[in-house]
């Protein structure tokens, strides 16, 4: 479900003491041009996974809350639902926190290691923002990107923070992964980077997400039903949750962005 939220209280958290907010957040906040190369964008990393992290300890205590206010009204299979989401959620704070810890680990080694990363200045301002993160299984090439079942493996997610500044449009995808596994990696490369369709595709893979994702009111109120279609389908795909059909990754909705100032990348 959708909901109104105020632009400035988007993707604000509150999750670190001041002291620790200024020192890892200082070189995206206080400067009016910021260039996403590597430092920064494992900054933005940190952000956007601890959102993440948060809104899954959210998610958690409201599935306790919905499970004592059913009580014995509730039947068997809902309570398989709830302590089904609720498992996940906690399977999801645990992997959040070890991500964060490698993403720090990354901000305090120089040069970085096995740290990945995308980012891209629009010329224009973006109609949705989105913070967050995910793990990828399915590359934009329709590559399934897991070697062994999901559930067996440590997670390497990817975060996300795409958004406004100045009067521009970013979009920053990056993560620290393990060695030998490269999902991270492969799912970065296979963005495709024409500039006429990429953010169009970065509006694909945040929808697939689309609990992290806030669209602009006026823009959507403007969207025809193809296109409100097609954003139905993204939003019920999950796109890179464990789907076994991995189509919902071609959808290309026109945002009406086509122009890009730089790109930035980790690999040549």
């Amino acid at each position: 479900m959708f909901e109104r939220v105020g632009i400035g209280n988007a993707s604000t958290f509150l999750g670190f003491c001041g002291e620790h907010d200024r020192e890892v957040f200082a070189a995206i906040e206080t400067h009016d041009d910021v260039s996403f190369g590597p430092d920064t964008s494992v900054v933005v990393g940190i952000r956007a996974i601890a959102l993440e992290w948060y809104r899954k300890c959210v998610l958690a205590e409201l599935q306790q809350s919905i499970k004592a206010e059913l009580g014995e009204q509730a039947s068997h299979e809902k309570n398989q639902m709830i302590a089904w989401v609720e498992k996940g959620a906690r399977q999801a704070i645990e992997h959040n926190l070890e991500s964060i810890r490698r993403l720090f680990n990354a901000f305090h080694r120089k040069p970085l290691s096995n740290f990945y990363y995308l980012a891209v200045e629009f010329d224009a301002r973006l109609p949705f923002a989105c913070t967050g993160a995910f793990e990828p299984q399915w590359s934009l090439n329709r590559e399934y990107l897991f070697r062994k079942d999901p559930m067996r493996v440590k997670w390497n997610q990817v975060s996300v923070l795409v958004g406004n500044m100045q009067g521009k449009g970013y979009a920053i995808l990056c993560g620290s992964q393990r060695y030998k596994d490269h999902r991270i990696d492969l799912f970065l490369k296979s963005i495709g980077l024409d500039p006429r369709h990429l953010a169009s595709t970065m509006f694909t893979i945040c929808l697939g997400h689309s609990e992290n994702c806030f669209l602009r009111e006026s823009w959507f109120d403007s969207l025809g039903q193809k296109e409100l279609d097609q954003i139905s389908r993204l939003i019920h795909s999950g796109v890179n949750e464990g789907i076994n059909d991995p189509s919902p990754l071609e959808t290309r909705i026109d945002i009406g962005v086509s122009g890009v100032n730089r790109i930035m990348k980790s690999w040549v």
